[in-house]
């Protein structure tokens, strides 16, 4: 956990030193849904924490760790959705009752 002294940040990674509170916030809060019925949930809650440390390292102006945050956004949007298509493949076998495949 990160220490901020005098409303300072430290570090390269500042904007996502505090994630940790970030999420925390975003548990408490009404979630706001992202309409991509491609995601489950989890990766939903994920990305929008990412979000958030993006937005703030724009606010920052530490535009690397911004385009850091963006990139491992879009993988995990990727990897999410691929996820997503395995699991409606494992659906589809077991309504199918073929069970290998499953």
């Amino acid at each position: 956990m990160a220490v901020n002294c005098i409303g300072s940040d430290f570090g390269p990674n500042a904007a996502v030193q505090d994630v940790d509170a970030m999420a925390e916030q975003q548990r408490m809060a009404p979630k706001p849904q992202i309409d991509d019925g491609s995601l489950d949930q989890e990766t939903q809650n994920k990305l929008h924490i990412l979000e958030l440390a993006k937005e703030k390292a724009v606010g920052m102006e530490n535009f690397q760790e911004a385009k850091t945050i963006k990139a491992t956004m879009e993988k995990i949007r990727t990897v999410g959705m691929h996820l997503q298509s395995l699991e409606e493949r494992k659906r589809m076998a077991i309504n199918n009752e073929d069970y290998e495949a499953a």
